[in-house]
């Protein structure tokens, strides 16, 4: 009869560490499944980032490639004129000496020397 006792004791023990064994492998699980969600929430954030950032680069290439485009870029560089108007191309003479430009200093205030004195031992008033 104690053998019994001693057997269904045993079997408590082993029964209680099996649990408890159970219950930290559980924590374990639950700790990496918070960290993989956030993980993923990250990973989601940034793809839905590459998506807006790709979108809008194929609008750019989109635009770049239109005939509206095309047409500016040549208008804004002045290789093509629209109709009624005519090019006009400015060139430069080649002996032309820069003048260079003279500095400008502004005229100092004619204080009398009673007032530099004052100035100078007081400060500002």
């Amino acid at each position: 009869m104690r053998a019994r006792v001693q057997g269904k004791q045993i079997g408590i023990a082993v029964g209680i560490v099996l649990a408890i064994v159970l219950l930290f492998d559980f924590n374990r699980r639950l700790s990496d499944l918070h960290r993989l969600s956030g993980q993923l929430e990250k990973v989601r954030a940034s793809g839905t980032a590459v998506m807006h950032t790709q979108e809008a680069l194929l609008t750019r290439v989109a635009y770049a490639t239109s005939d509206e485009a095309v047409e500016r870029w040549a208008y804004e560089e002045g290789r093509w004129v629209r109709q009624g108007e005519h090019l006009v191309i400015l060139v430069p003479p080649e002996n032309i000496t820069p003048t260079p430009a003279g500095i400008l200093s502004s005229p100092t205030p004619a204080w009398p020397d009673w007032r530099l004195w004052w100035e100078l031992f007081f400060g500002e008033q």
